[in-house]
C-alpha cells in the first residue's frame, strides 16, 4: 500500500511537470476555433507583447513575433493593423524564425509606415505610397502563390513580387525602430479551396 501511494505521488508530480512545460508563455494559439489555427511565438522581448483580445496582439518597442498556420505555405495572410504615428511595422515572409536569425537572406521584407510601404526582395527595394487612415485601423494582405507574393496595404495594391526563395509557413512581425502596433484578427488561410 505504501508503494502504491509513493507511485501515485510520483505520477502526480510528473503530470504537473508535463502540464507546466506544455503551456508556454512564449507560444500560444490564435483562432484555435477555426480550421486554420495560428501558432504564435514570441521571439524577442516577451514583456513588450500583450494580448488585448483573444485574437489580437500589441507589439511595443523591440518586440518580435512569428506566426504560422502549420499546413499552409502558399496562402493569404490578412490582419487589421493600427500603427502609432511614426511606427514602422515590418512583416517578413519566405523565412523562418531560425533562418532569419542566422541566414544572410531575409526572405521578403515589407515595411509599413505612415504614408508608404517598402518591399525588399533579394536586396532590391520598391517604395509605394500607401496613405493610411488617421487614428484608424487598416488591412494588410499578403498573397503567396509559388514564386509570387502580392502585397496590399490599406486597399492599395503595392505590387506583385517574384522570389526564388521558397515559401514557408511563417510570417514574422517586428518594429525595427520601436513604437507600437496592434495586429487584430490575423488570419492565414489557403489560397485555393480544396473543394
Amino acid at each position: 500500500m505504501a508503494r502504491d501511494i509513493h507511485m501515485n505521488r510520483v505520477l502526480i508530480i510528473v503530470l504537473i511537470g508535463l502540464c507546466a512545460t506544455s503551456c508556454s508563455y512564449f507560444e500560444f494559439t490564435m483562432k484555435g476555433y477555426t480550421g486554420w489555427p495560428i501558432e504564435t511565438r514570441i521571439l524577442y522581448d516577451r514583456h513588450s507583447v500583450s494580448r488585448p483580445a483573444q485574437n489580437a496582439l500589441q507589439l511595443k518597442g523591440e518586440a518580435r513575433i512569428a506566426m504560422r498556420c502549420e499546413r499552409i505555405t502558399d496562402g493569404v495572410f490578412s490582419s487589421e493593423i493600427n500603427l502609432q504615428p511614426g511606427t514602422t511595422l515590418r512583416l517578413q515572409t519566405r523565412t523562418t524564425p531560425y533562418d532569419d536569425s542566422i541566414a544572410t537572406k531575409r526572405g521578403i521584407i515589407i515595411d509599413v509606415t505612415d504614408g508608404q510601404t517598402s518591399v525588399t526582395v533579394d536586396g532590391k527595394t520598391t517604395i509605394s505610397n500607401t496613405p493610411l487612415p488617421i487614428n484608424a485601423p487598416f488591412v494588410v494582405e499578403l498573397y503567396t502563390d509559388g514564386q509570387w507574393t502580392c502585397v496590399y496595404v490599406a486597399c492599395v495594391d503595392v505590387g506583385r513580387y517574384e522570389s526564388a526563395t521558397p515559401s514557408t509557413q511563417w510570417i514574422i512581425a517586428s518594429l525595427p525602430s520601436g513604437g507600437t502596433a496592434l495586429l487584430a484578427d490575423p488570419s492565414i488561410e489557403p489560397l485555393y479551396s480544396s473543394n
